[in-house]
């Protein structure tokens, strides 16, 4: 658990400093490098929306956060299929282990299946709030 809180905080300090970067200008002191002279004067930097170019509309969000819940969800719902399977398999006998892989494997499969239908919930809600 230790290791994946320190990937997840690595990534993130990492992700940070590239948007600092991204966000200097030359002659600005605040920057991490402002020495003019090894930063090119001609380059301009844009930072793209990571919400996609929907113009902001709140399904336009939802429908690109959707698809990257289907393309991450994919992978992590196999991992936590075998992860439920090897708990199932060395359970040895004993109910409680085998009735914790089987539930893994029961919310994983319910999880990865509400993912899959969110386009159609998102539908449904919109076809209620427009009346």
């Amino acid at each position: 658990m230790k290791k994946i809180k320190y990937i997840i905080y690595s990534s993130l300090a990492l992700l940070s400093t590239k948007i600092a970067l991204a966000q200097c200008q030359t002659g600005d002191t605040n920057c991490p490098n402002p020495n003019p002279s090894t930063t090119p004067s001609n380059v301009s930097i844009t930072l793209l929306n990571p919400l996609g170019s929907q113009n902001g509309t709140i399904e336009g969000i939802l429908s690109n956060v959707l698809s990257w819940l289907v393309k991450l969800g994919s992978p992590i719902a196999a991992l936590m299929i075998i992860i439920g399977g090897i708990q199932i398999l060395t359970s040895g006998g004993a109910p409680d282990k085998f009735e914790r892989g089987r539930k893994t494997i029961l919310y994983t499969a319910i999880g990865y299946c509400i993912i899959l239908i969110g386009d159609g919930i998102i539908k449904i809600i919109q076809a209620i709030l427009q009346g």
